[in-house]
């Protein structure tokens, strides 16, 4: 995975590229290297340096509900600027940092994006792109939950439209795709075996009426021999 961490005509960066990649690894890495049971690694390719974007962060009228216009406009300017530094072909995740401190930037507005028509860089459709939003420091594993979108994971909250009550009463503090902030922010079983870092023996699927005897064991200690 590459991070392009990009800046801005009307701010100064206070922060540098490497401080921001400390922000989100190893500690990211970390998360699917311990919830996959070693069986995915993601490897960061952080810059070194601030990429210039063309036009100012007020611009992009950068916010959660995003006008697609507008973030189409600010992903072809971010590729367009990196590419003279990034060879994309090399990396299947893009994630675009921008500066934290930059006055257009809006922290709520961090997602996956994903492209009805590809952008193409160095011979490769880009399809999806994680675009970073947050503040210095960010949100606790918020890269990791953005990255499970990366894999079709969805988001397991519910967002209240009008504004109030609980974000998270799906599924409480027991998924990372429910809230980055649980007390448990690992991901399901169910999840896990999607992503195949559970065996198809090791879940037992009950078809039929009857008994069956199981061992049942917590996500946390990794896979076992008998049904999960």
């Amino acid at each position: 995975a590459v991070l392009v961490y990009l800046s801005f005509p009307d701010s100064r960066p206070r922060t540098t590229p490497a401080e921001l990649a400390a922000d989100y690894f190893p500690a990211t890495s970390q998360f699917f290297e311990r919830a996959s049971y070693g069986r995915f690694t993601l490897r960061p390719h952080p810059q070194r340096d601030w990429i210039r974007m063309p036009h100012t962060s007020t611009s992009y009228a950068i916010k959660r509900d995003w006008n697609a216009a507008r973030r189409g406009a600010y992903l072809r300017d971010a590729v367009a600027a990196a590419d003279r530094q990034v060879d994309f072909s090399r990396y299947d995740i893009v994630y675009f940092v921008a500066d934290p401190d930059a006055p257009g930037v809006d922290s709520d507005a961090t997602k996956v994006v994903n492209l009805d028509t590809p952008i193409e860089a160095d011979g490769k459709e880009i399809r999806r792109v994680v675009t970073v939003f947050e503040k210095h420091p960010p949100d606790r594993l918020v890269l990791a939950h953005e990255t499970g979108h990366v894999f079709d994971l969805p988001d397991l909250y519910h967002r209240p439209t009008d504004g109030k009550g609980e974000w998270d009463t799906y599924v409480g503090d027991w998924d990372l795709m429910g809230s980055q902030f649980g007390l448990a922010p690992d991901l399901f079983g169910w999840h896990k075996w999607k992503l195949g870092w559970l065996e198809t023996r090791q879940v037992a699927c009950l078809r039929e009426h009857g008994t069956t005897r199981l061992t049942l064991e917590p996500l946390g200690s990794g896979p076992v021999t008998g049904g999960a």
